[in-house]
């Protein structure tokens, strides 16, 4: 390709959305010095770990030079233990004992320890693989000193070795052997002390190596020589470090997993939980491999899986842990990729055996160190773009330093194994860093949650204080009008003892207890709608409300308190303001606080209510007039109207938090509140609410009568007669108090319902049982003899809750009383008062429910119908056909019989839900006889029916299948043949039917699945019949069959005509 051909627009216009891409993204990045500083430390270490590698110079120290060292100018004391580092003789193919060296006796060449033996070559000429045997020697000059005590140690050794020194076997991991099968690994630490003993300055260290397991082999960490002391100092050391960096993860883990389980349930918690557990286990079973020392009989293979399962599993922990965190976690399915591959590797190491998963250790270690890599990266990333999580910033920053020091935790142990580097003091140092950030990362979140709590401390501190205010206030709201109560019951009953004849003055008292409740009830209201307009719950139910009819409603609650203060309460309501758009109880709950609020500081004057409209809006005037009203009360409205938002520190009257709510009713039916000054004494309230109805669109569907005669066989008034399409429904009433009959029958009248009344238990039992009963029955649960809920039990005795839906009225409306008449066998109920809309839809309600199922169980018969004739049709006619190749005759005879049969099947109406027993039988003779022609004295058919059962009514083709199945399934399977038996008897109220043969019968395993399957080999119809008895009786057919004796199936019938 060209240059030229690079430069398409194509190309081009790639070429500018990465760049632009790569703008967005950096743009999007904000400068930060946290970011500055965590690249800083990245290239300080990359730059230390290259310059160790590469630039440092080694400590000058003897090393081993063809199988010989001279130790004897080392000091021991002063410089420390020795690696015995260099080229050591190497015998491979060859476990040497120390006899088997002489004078004579020459290495097949010199191996680096440590080091893998890949690449030397056997005595046989063959090179040596990863697997295999072989023999170290090495002769050290150390001098004549024979009262020191020496040591050696050795780390890693693949896989199994045997260390001598002088002769004398001081130690071994496993067996080392020239085969697989007497080999047994183990690749534990092996400490060797001893006396110098020979009289030459030399001793002779022999060390038999052997693997058929590792992916190398060979000697894998540095053999340490010094003396005893010293040796062991420095191996209790790495031990003490090791168990306790094993410990304090462990207890990090059990924190956070006691955190989870006791305290937070944050799927953080049991993540950060399994992290740090796992990562104790990693280090508990590396470096000296503690937990291999205390447990050496555990067997090689589960040993270690479990220390390399401890030490890859961190890595899919940390990547859901790191994306549960910070969501959305910014190219979190980059990080995926390895961490997926890791956890694949996990698999591996609990499903396959040790030598086949070793074999790709090193690049499972790699990716490792990429996905650490990565999620510094990333994490970094998603820090630039200012995804700090749920955690916030400064958390953010800690996790990714932490994360930092585990990457060079990790990258200092590879490269002190890969490199055999002397001291590995990077690694305990990044541990101990990691957990320092971890548990500044945990004090600042309990700082955080901390101050959060405090936060909300106060909050509810100071919510309770103004509930305390709240509650003071209102109790003195509340205690007013039930102080008027219980007066003004106190003044009937005296009056009522006193003056017997007191009857006009004792009504307008309870009139007045009767306004003085409702003023209580609306303080009750209010309350609870301050607290739904506080959380922002409260909503409305608009609609075309009768403006004029509210007026009157509110003005008769206050019209005995207006008359003893002399105020006169006036509406003028134009005729095309009549109607507004709004929720009818919240108007109403407008005007009454807007009306009260005036009337309790007035002495005299006047209240109108008026209505004018104002284009799309009716403006509602409350007008108050009282030239005596002091000025201090109308400043006090004013103030209460002015700071209504804070409804509940103005004043011991509670005007603030009235005028509160009314602005917001208001406001929720899309209106406006203001209010109006006049200087001569008084103000206006106004509302602008939108316009309902207009006058032109105002007509009554029939005249307006002042009273309704619904009395048993009084006619309808003109005008309400009953409609047409419910005349078909019957409704129950079961009740005795006549004040209920005379609100109920109009109302059910009118709506077009035919009405029956039962007065006590044994009437509504008999009245339902007639063959015209009721459609629905409304009952009252409160019946004065108590017999209401054993009514309801007593008529689900006979019917369910489709069949005939009971609606139960109560005057008790607690969860328990509703409970106790759902359970009694109810299918709702209406609290008293009852409101007529409220009963017209649940009546409504129910009796649908009742004509969809019912349908729905037409629709059902009709299509299991479906299922069975094609089915009984298509064996007919197969029987049919077989005759006409063998006898022209009898097929002739047999198509006459099966016409009969037809003529019989058409005559039932598809719709039909039931046909007579006589009608079923001519069907099964029908059939009978068919079959008889066909297989001639092997068939004997016997019907034994009671007469007088022939004219009860049953779902039609509901015997004669099973008796076609007798015939084909049974009895014509058998060689000789055999006999069907149909009886029909009558049991109690059921009629009992009887299908039985003697054929060949079926196993107690295909019977119970006959009685269970949707569909069977016989095909559908004995699962159609299964249904359609359960359906009707409540109950299942009886299957018994046994091989070889026959089958016999057992079902009832309900008897109906």
């Amino acid at each position: 390709m060209n240059g030229k051909e690079w430069l398409t627009p194509g190309s081009l216009s790639r070429a500018q959305w990465s760049v632009d891409h790569m703008r967005t993204f950096v743009g999007r990045i904000k400068p930060d010095s946290f970011l500055l500083i965590l690249t800083g430390v990245m290239i300080i270490f990359a730059g230390i770990a290259i310059w160790g590698i590469y630039f440092q110079e080694p400590k000058a120290m003897p090393t081993v030079d063809q199988g010989k060292i001279d130790l004897s100018e080392w000091d021991f004391i002063g410089q420390g233990n020795l690696p015995l580092n260099g080229k050591w003789e190497f015998y491979p193919g060859r476990l040497l004992q120390p006899r088997d060296f002489d004078e004579a006796a020459q290495p097949s060449g010199y191996q680096s320890v440590p080091g893998a033996w890949s690449g030397s070559v056997a005595d046989n000429g063959e090179p040596m693989g990863k697997w295999g045997y072989g023999t170290y020697r090495l002769i050290a000059k150390v001098g004549d000193n024979r009262e020191s005590r020496y040591a050696i140690h050795a780390n890693v050794i693949f896989m199994s070795a045997k260390l001598f020194v002088d002769g004398k076997l001081l130690g071994s991991s496993g067996r080392p052997a020239e085969n697989k099968r007497e080999y047994l690994p183990a690749n534990v630490p092996i400490t060797a002390v001893f006396h110098k003993e020979s009289e030459n300055d030399y001793i002779e260290i022999v060390l038999q190596v052997a693997n058929f397991d590792h992916r190398t082999g060979g000697v894998g960490t540095p053999l340490y020589f010094g003396y005893s002391d010293n040796m062991s100092r420095t191996i209790l050391s790495d031990v003490a470090i090791q168990a306790a960096s094993s410990l304090v993860l462990l207890v990090f883990g059990v924190f956070f997993l006691v955190l989870f389980l006791l305290y937070i349930r944050d799927s953080s918690l049991i993540l950060f939980a399994l992290f740090f557990i796992f990562f104790a286990g990693n280090t508990f079973v590396n470096g000296e491999k503690l937990f291999l020392q205390l447990i050496p009989k555990l067997p090689f293979e589960a040993a270690w899986t479990f220390k390399n399962f401890t030490i890859y599993a961190g890595v899919p922990i940390l990547y859901v842990l790191t994306t549960r965190m910070y969501r959305p976690f910014k190219y979190g399915k980059i990080l995926a990729i390895p961490a997926l591959m890791v956890g694949a590797y996990c698999a591996a190491i609990l499903l396959l055996p040790y030598y086949r998963y070793i074999a790709v250790e090193r690049l499972a270690i790699n990716i490792v160190m990429l996905f650490h890599f990565l999620l510094i990266i990333l994490l970094a990333i998603n820090y630039a773009r200012g995804n700090f999580g749920k955690y916030g910033k400064m958390e953010l920053r800690i996790y990714i330093a932490s994360m930092l020091f585990l990457l060079l935790f990790k990258s200092s142990n590879i490269l002190h194994v890969r490199y055999y580097m002397d001291k590995n003091w990077v690694a305990p140092t990044s541990i101990i860093c990691f957990l320092l950030l971890i548990c500044i990362m945990l004090v600042q979140r309990y700082f955080r949650t901390y101050s959060a709590m405090e936060g909300l401390s106060g909050t509810l501190r100071e919510a309770n204080r103004l509930k305390d205010e709240f509650l003071r206030r209102t109790s003195v709201e509340l205690k007013t009008p039930l102080h008027r109560i219980l007066n003004l019951s106190e003044a009937i009953m005296e009056a009522a003892g006193q003056n017997p004849g007191a009857e006009s003055a004792a009504k307008d008292k309870l009139q007045m207890v009767r306004n003085a409740a409702y003023r209580m009830s609306y303080m009750v209201d209010d309350l609870i709608d301050l607290a739904r307009i506080r959380d922002g719950s409260l909503t409305m139910a608009l609609k075309h409300v009768n403006l004029a009819a509210c007026v009157s409603m509110v003005f008769e609650v206050f019209e005995f308190i207006a008359d003893g203060k002399r105020i006169s309460l006036n509406r003028r309501i134009d005729r095309d303001a009549g109607y507004v758009l709004a929720d009818e109880n919240r108007l109403m709950q407008a005007l009454y606080h807007l009306i009260d609020n005036s009337i309790v500081l007035m002495e005299g004057g006047s209240i109108a209510v008026i209505g004018r409209r104002r284009g799309t809006a009716v403006e509602v005037t409350i007008q108050i007039r009282d030239k005596g009203m002091l000025t201090d009360n109308l400043e006090v409205i004013r103030q209460a109207f002015e700071h209504r938002e804070k409804a509940l520190e103005l004043d011991s009257r509670g005007l603030g938090w009235s005028f509160a709510i009314v602005d917001k009713l208001v406001e929720l039916m899309q209106g406006s509140l203001r209010m109006e000054w006049s200087p001569g004494g008084g103000y206006c309230c106004v509302m602008n609410l939108p316009l309902g109805f207009s006058a032109e669109a105002i007509a009554l569907p029939y005249p307006v009568h002042e009273s309704l005669e619904a009395a048993a066989g009084v006619g309808l008034p003109t005008g309400l007669q009953a409609n047409s399409a419910r005349s078909a429904y019957t409704v129950l009433i079961v009740e005795d108090e006549a004040v209920m009959f005379e609100v109920l029958l109009p109302l059910l009248a009118m709506e077009g319902y035919k009405v029956m009344a039962a007065q006590s238990r044994e009437e509504a039992v008999r009245k339902v049982e007639v063959p015209d009963k009721p459609d629905i029955v409304l009952i009252n649960m409160m019946m004065d003899d108590g017999s209401g809920y054993e009514t309801v039990r007593l008529i689900r005795e006979r019917y369910t809750l489709i069949e005939l839906p009971i609606l139960f009225i109560t005057a008790r409306n607690t969860p328990a009383d509703i409970e106790a008449g759902l359970d009694a066998g109810g299918n709702d109920y209406i609290a008293r008062p009852l409101d007529t809309g409220e009963v017209r839809a649940r009546i409504r309600t129910l009796l649908a429910m009742k004509r969809m199922a019912k349908e729905a169980a037409l629709h059902e018969m009709a299509f299991l119908q479906s299922q069975i004739k094609p089915h009984f049709l298509y064996n007919t006619l197969t029987t049919i056909k077989s005759l006409c190749y063998t006898d022209g005759r009898k097929a002739g005879k047999l198509i006459s019989v099966f016409s009969n049969y037809l003529r019989i099947l058409f005559q039932i109406d598809s719709a039909e839900q039931t046909i007579s027993l006589g009608k079923e039988l001519d069907l099964i003779r029908a059939y009978t006889e068919i079959e008889k022609e066909r297989y001639g004295d092997r068939l004997n058919i016997r019907i034994d029916v009671e007469p007088e059962l022939l004219e009860y009514l049953i779902p039609p083709l509901t015997i004669q299948p099973l008796v076609e199945n007798a015939i084909r399934h049974g009895v014509v399977k058998r060689i000789s043949g055999g006999t069907v038996k149909l009886i029909i008897r009558r049991e109690k109220a059921a009629m009992k039917v009887i299908v039985e043969d003697d054929g060949v019968g079926m196993p107690g395993r295909t019977a119970q699945e006959l009685l269970h399957r949707e569909t069977t080999a016989q095909g559908v119809g004995f699962a159609s019949i299964r249904k359609r008895v359960s359906r009707l009786t409540g109950d299942t057919l009886e299957l018994e069959s046994a091989e070889g004796i026959g089958t016999k199936i057992t079902f009832r019938l309900p008897l109906a005509r």
